[in-house]
C-alpha cells in the first residue's frame, strides 16, 4: 500500500491522508511478492499544474498474450493530479503487455523497480523513466533496460514509448548481471 498525506504551509492538513492499494486503485487483485509502491515518482506529466504519481510493483504477475503468466514481469500505475489531491479514478495500469508499450514481457524483468522523473525532451511536459534491471536483452540475462514514457496534455502517452539498453549509450557496455535501470 501507499499512504499520501497533503501538506500546507510544511504541515500535515488534518486527517486528508489517503491509503491506496492495487485493489483500489484498478480492478486487478493483488498478488504476493507485487511490490506496489516499492517505486515511487511524482511529476507534471500533462502539465495541468498539479503533481502527477507513478508506483512501481516491480514484482507484479503479467498475463502474456499467448495465456501464460510471467512472474516479476512488472508494472507501474499512474494516477493524475487534481485540484483536490491525487484523483484515484484516473488510474492507468501499464505493463509491457499493454498495446503501445514497448518491449515484451517476461519473467523477472522487474519493471518498476526504479521511476524517474523530468522533462527529457523540454516540451513543457514531465517525462517518466521506467528501469526494468531483470530484463534479458541482446542474449544476456539481467542486464536491463529502461522505458521512457512522454507527457502530452493527456498525461503519459505510449504512442512515444521508447526503450533504452546499454548498448544504445556505450558500444560493448552490455554484460550479464549489469542490472541497468
Amino acid at each position: 500500500a501507499v499512504t499520501i498525506v497533503y501538506f500546507a504551509a510544511g504541515l500535515p492538513v488534518g486527517t486528508s491522508s489517503e491509503l491506496v492499494t492495487l485493489e483500489s486503485l484498478t480492478a486487478e487483485t493483488a498478488s504476493e511478492g507485487d511490490g506496489f509502491g516499492r517505486a515511487l515518482a511524482t511529476g507534471d506529466f500533462d502539465a495541468d499544474g498539479f503533481a502527477d504519481l507513478a508506483i512501481g510493483l516491480p514484482g507484479r504477475r503479467v498475463q502474456l498474450g499467448g495465456g501464460a503468466i510471467a512472474d516479476g514481469a512488472g508494472a507501474i500505475i499512474v494516477l493524475s493530479g487534481t485540484s483536490s489531491g491525487l484523483d484515484e479514478s484516473s488510474a492507468v495500469y501499464l505493463h509491457r503487455e499493454v498495446a503501445g508499450f514497448n518491449g515484451a514481457a517476461a519473467a523477472d524483468d522487474r519493471l518498476g523497480a526504479a521511476l524517474a522523473v523530468g522533462d527529457f525532451d523540454h516540451d513543457g511536459f514531465d517525462d517518466l523513466g521506467v528501469g526494468a534491471p531483470g530484463d534479458d536483452v541482446v542474449g544476456f540475462d539481467d542486464n536491463g533496460a529502461v522505458n521512457v514514457l512522454y507527457g502530452s496534455a493527456a498525461g503519459l502517452s505510449l504512442a512515444r514509448d521508447q526503450i533504452w539498453i546499454q548498448n544504445d549509450i556505450v558500444v560493448n557496455g552490455d554484460e550479464h548481471g549489469d542490472q541497468f535501470g
